[in-house]
């Protein structure tokens, strides 16, 4: 049975941007998952803050291999935000303090039985009180080969 990761936008742009200090660590985060089962679940909410980062950092012309990845890959669901989701959304904000769109993966990876991913630790440590959740280095450490 595959592994369900709900993985923060922020993972996903730092390979993009190489001025991005956890960058290398990035990259190698989405190269171990490669020779994994894993999906990969995020809100659709995702795809608007990721394009909108590109375009602000100069990288316009990375939106077709980004649109790419979520045109092919059959190992990225993007789920759409719906009344499921804002139910189970606001259910979880009296338990959690969370931005909104941190809330909106806690969310996601809370409705999916997900381990949410993100390189933010403030989020990974508020979010465990929901979900599994962890930094991609922590995911590395505990399911390398």
């Amino acid at each position: 049975m595959p592994k369900i990761l709900t993985i923060d936008s922020a993972v996903f742009l730092s390979v993009w941007d190489e001025s991005e200090a956890l960058r290398l660590p990035s990259v190698h985060f989405f190269a171990s998952l490669l020779t994994e089962d894993v999906n990969i679940v995020i809100p659709e909410i995702a795809l608007f803050e990721i394009g909108n980062v590109l375009i602000r950092l100069g990288l316009r012309e990375r939106l077709t291999e980004y649109m790419g990845l979520f045109s092919s890959s059959n190992q990225l669901d993007v789920v759409p935000l719906s009344a499921e989701i804002y139910t189970a959304f606001i259910g979880l904000s009296t338990r959690l303090t969370l931005k909104t769109a941190d809330l909106i993966f806690c969310t996601v990876a809370h409705m999916r039985d997900s381990t949410l991913i993100s390189w933010d630790k403030k989020l990974v440590k508020e979010a465990a009180k929901a979900v599994r959740a962890m930094t991609p280095s922590q995911y590395l450490s505990q399911h390398s080969h």
